[in-house]
């Protein structure tokens, strides 16, 4: 899928941007963080992992509602943050994989995590929000 049809589907759409709700967005990241720790440190992993990946998420989603776009799809979003911000690429490839390892916890029958997985994937949506902050100037 292309950003092109992103829009003619209706999975991107025009809004008017916000800083207030990039910023909010950017906070519900932060929560996601804590409770990912929080989960990690009673052994839910999956649950860890899937946090990570909402924190992520979230943090993705500021730049769009900076940039006045409203996402109905996290693939749209992806495509959206990769076609506009070139210099994103490398993060969003990192989000998409996190995306599809949701996407196998939630849905799938034989998903296997262990701590070293929940651990890693702390870092890195730390790493991503922090990322996210920082490109948004906040």
């Amino acid at each position: 899928m292309n950003i092109d049809d992103c829009f003619s589907r209706g999975l991107l759409k025009r809004a008017r941007p916000s800083k207030d709700k990039a910023k909010r967005s950017l906070e519900i990241a932060e929560s996601y963080l804590k409770k990912a720790l929080d989960n990690l440190k009673m052994g839910h992993v999956d649950v860890a992992v899937t946090l990570c990946y909402r924190a992520m998420f979230h943090a993705a989603r500021a730049v769009l509602f900076n940039d006045g776009v409203k996402e109905r799809s996290h693939v749209c979003m992806i495509v959206y943050l990769k076609h506009t911000y070139p210099e994103l690429r490398k993060s969003m490839n990192t989000l998409d994989s996190y995306r599809r390892t949701r996407h196998a916890v939630v849905y799938g029958l034989d998903a296997v995590l262990g701590a070293d997985d929940a651990e890693i994937a702390l870092e890195l949506s730390k790493d991503f929000v922090s990322e996210m902050k920082s490109f948004l100037g906040i």
